[in-house]
């Protein structure tokens, strides 16, 4: 993928043929980290954008939400002409522009996959949350994107050196999901790793309580990049929903 979507310069992949799987990566990360899920949707056009501010992509010109990342993905579907997508797949902050966009009516897929996905108020505060992902990232990174990514995310560092993007991180968690998630009919699974410091199943047990007829898997030994923790037991879980 290679496009220009309302003045930004997206990349990132557009790949196979048949119904289209969205795929929609975590925070600190591009595609490449969530595009191995493709090996679970077998017959699917697989599109994983690398989001603004994140891999090969552009950053936005203002501190965006959540909201303005759905509008963005709603308006990359009418640029690559896709006008039904099957499935949606979010990782963490993927799985936050996932809700807005299906629990907003921006996007109606026939399945909603949400990767340990957060969205809901907790009581942690900002400090924890970025160290949080900041060591989640470290741990499962290649080396060499650890010390660079690591970095970035070190609560000091990051509030220093991340520019517009830490405005965008401070909207992203101020954001509440409680209202589109209880409007969202859609067949749900909902995917958390039981070691996962950064997103507590908590969070996906109340999902589950407010998605109408959603299912919960809680994985071991995984944490919060829990597709990349336990590729195959994930890649079972999706291929068993999906089919």
């Amino acid at each position: 993928m290679d496009v220009i979507v309302n003045g930004l310069h997206v990349k990132g992949a557009n790949i196979g043929r048949g119904p289209v799987a969205l795929l929609l990566h975590g925070w600190g990360g591009d595609h490449k980290t969530i595009l191995d899920l493709k090996s679970a949707l077998p017959g699917h056009r697989i599109v994983a954008p690398d989001l603004p501010g994140f891999g090969g992509s552009q950053l936005p010109s203002e501190a965006w939400g959540v909201e303005r990342y759905g509008e963005f993905i709603a308006d990359l579907l009418d640029k690559l002409k896709i006008k039904q997508v099957d499935i949606i797949i979010g990782h963490s902050f993927g799985g936050r522009i996932a809700l807005e966009l299906v629990g907003n009516g921006r996007v109606i897929p026939n399945k909603l996959i949400l990767l340990a996905s957060h969205g809901l108020p907790e009581r942690r505060s900002l400090g924890s949350r970025l160290l949080g992902l900041a060591a989640n990232i470290g741990h499962v990174l290649p080396p060499t994107w650890r010390s660079a990514v690591g970095r970035r995310f070190r609560s000091e560092d990051y509030r220093a050196t991340a520019g517009i993007m830490s405005q965008v991180f401070l909207n992203v968690i101020a954001q509440d999901a409680t209202k589109a998630a209880g409007r969202i009919k859609t067949d749900t699974l909902l995917v958390y790793g039981l070691d996962d410091k950064t997103t507590p199943t908590d969070m996906g047990r109340r999902f589950n309580d407010l998605i109408t007829g959603s299912r919960l898997e809680l994985v071991e030994q995984a944490g919060h990049y829990v597709h990349l923790d336990q590729p195959q037991r994930v890649g079972e879980l999706i291929k068993e929903f999906v089919k």
